[in-house]
């Protein structure tokens, strides 16, 4: 009996092509090509299911667009992912600075044997200082979680 190899597509080798990004919408980024246009990824990095995406898809709206335009219209595309992403990155590091803010106070209070109910003196503490000093900076303090109850 013969074993028979199951084919891997990890193993092949596929590599992206900067001349995918002109012709089909495409970019990569880390280890994904994204689709500009739809802004989906391709799970299989090869030319053909690429192509064949945004024949069936998207070259009635876009074979028109050519040369510089073309170009154009690629970094624009670009530029609005690379947007979108550093927006939830500014999101994500701000949930991150409270919760990490929220223990470090824990924590103090916790050094000082004080009760945890004291956390609600320390965010009023905070809040009436954000409003006399950074008054944009008062959506930050309110993430923080002080209160002795769980939320």
């Amino acid at each position: 009996m013969s074993v028979v190899k199951k084919r891997k597509i990890d193993s092949e080798n596929c590599i992206f092509k900067s001349s995918w990004a002109e012709s089909y919408f495409v970019v990569q980024q880390a280890d994904v090509i994204l689709r500009l246009i739809c802004q989906e990824t391709i799970a299989v990095h090869k030319e053909y299911n690429i192509k064949r995406h945004y024949c069936s898809k998207h070259s009635s709206k876009f074979d028109s667009v050519v040369g510089q335009t073309r170009t154009d219209r690629i970094n624009s595309m670009k530029q609005e992912i690379v947007a979108q992403q550093s927006l939830f990155k500014i999101g994500n590091q701000s949930a991150e600075a409270a919760t990490k803010v929220s223990y470090l106070i824990a924590e103090a209070i916790a050094k000082r044997g004080k009760p945890f109910s004291d956390g609600e003196l320390v965010k009023n503490c905070l809040e009436i200082f954000t409003d006399v000093v950074c008054p944009t900076k008062k959506s930050l303090v309110e993430n923080v979680s002080l209160s002795h109850l769980s939320q």
